[in-house]
């Protein structure tokens, strides 16, 4: 009797952009059964979670259809804990019911979410991270708007400055406040900061910088200087914060619960198990792990998706090389910023702004979504990405599809 032997089984926990395109790789020349487990039954364009808070209704594509193009299996359902000696995933699936999955190959890429910040925060204030929660909103903010309400943003990094700058835009009677920590200015040349506070003050956010909130309560929340500021609706943007199921796992993470990796994107003493995107302290251009963003999300998950596949074929997964390029802030549909950064996202004085920007900065919003179903499609690695001292000659070098978004 002839036994046919089964194939390797990649399990990829996270179907963001960093879990769907490592899907892809790793599904490349049929040589493994690819299965994606993630809680929700549709992909979430992350990037434009603000622009769906504002009204809009970006793309949301069922994940089982968009797969099943490269013979993918999709779960939907949880994941609560690994066991790596097992080689197995226990969780629970949409249904309720208990749930198991096994590997031989295992892919961690579940994401991050809005930290939960200071006492209230969870309670009281909107988190950009689940679709549904963010649609309700949205019916609020137009109550708000019509009514002359107030919407209080807190945090200065991108998904702040972009959702002030969306609802300012897209509601001229809603009062929008942005609240930072930090200046405005930390992280830009001084053009590019001189004009995102141009923007900001045009469209009629009032910024409060250098204010930390230190509570969160309904209606008001309170700055650290005792000052109140009051809300119809809060919009907690204070940070990302990983999945704890590395670290049940009893593998090595940073403060933000990200779990360190070697230089190939693998779990350190788990050869068998890749760590991409958000939920991955993967090595930067200096040897630090870049910022939580879909610009590096994208990169660590192919990477982690050539790895297994590599592996498959029975050769060395490579060194992950990863450098930013620029940081692309929406203000608005109808304002933008371009910063042009170091490999190390430190940034360069070359700053675009105006249509190029706004035109630069949609078009890569639209390459993200493009390029994940373009190789679910052709099964070809389209995308490429800059590399350490390459800057944003790496997509002409290598001929692929090179893009960087801005978070």
């Amino acid at each position: 009797m002839t036994h046919l032997r089964k194939k390797p089984r990649v399990l990829v926990l996270g179907g963001g952009y960093a879990g769907m395109v490592a899907a892809a790789r790793a599904a490349r020349g049929g040589r493994a059964e690819v299965t994606l487990l993630d809680a929700r039954d549709r992909f979430t364009q992350r990037i434009r979670l603000h622009e769906l808070l504002a009204g809009s209704e970006p793309a949301s594509p069922h994940f089982a259809p968009l797969l099943a193009r490269r013979g993918i299996r999709f779960v939907q359902g949880w994941a609560e804990r690994l066991d790596p000696a097992r080689g197995a995933v226990t969780g629970r699936a949409a249904g309720g019911g208990r749930l198991e999955l096994g590997y031989d190959w295992l892919v961690l890429a579940l994401g991050s979410r809005t930290a939960q910040g200071v006492p209230g925060a969870a309670e009281h204030a909107l988190r950009l991270d689940d679709p549904a929660e963010v649609r309700a909103a949205a019916a609020r903010v137009r109550g708000l708007a019509a009514a002359g309400g107030r919407v209080l943003v807190v945090g200065g990094g991108l998904t702040g400055v972009e959702s002030a700058a969306e609802l300012a835009e897209r509601f001229p009677g809603l009062r929008v406040a942005l609240a930072t920590a930090g200046g405005l200015d930390e992280g830009y040349a001084p053009a590019a900061a001189a004009h995102l506070r141009a923007r900001l003050a045009a469209l009629g956010v009032e910024v409060r910088e250098h204010a930390v909130v230190r509570e969160v309560e309904a209606g008001r929340a309170w700055l650290a200087d005792g000052t109140p500021e009051s809300y119809g609706l809060c919009v907690w943007c204070g940070g990302l914060q990983a999945s704890a199921l590395a670290w049940d796992a009893g593998f090595a993470v940073d403060a933000c619960g990200r779990v360190r990796t070697d230089a190939a994107l693998r779990v350190p003493g788990q050869a068998r198990v890749f760590a991409a995107g958000d939920a991955a302290a993967m090595a930067g251009a200096d040897g630090r792990a870049p910022r939580m963003a879909c610009a590096s999300a994208l990169p660590g998950g192919a990477h982690a998706g050539e790895g297994v596949a590599r592996a498959l074929r029975g050769a060395e997964p490579e060194p992950f090389r990863f450098g930013f390029a620029a940081r692309c802030v929406s203000l608005g549909r109808r304002g933008a910023l371009v910063q042009w950064v170091a490999p190390d996202d430190a940034p360069r004085p070359r700053v675009w702004t105006g249509r190029a920007a706004v035109l630069t900065k949609e078009a890569i919003c639209r390459a993200t979504l493009f390029v994940v179903r373009a190789e679910l499609r052709t099964g070809l690695p389209l995308y490429r990405w800059p590399g350490p001292g390459r800057g944003a000659e790496a997509g002409r070098e290598t001929g692929g599809l090179a893009l960087q978004g801005g978070r």
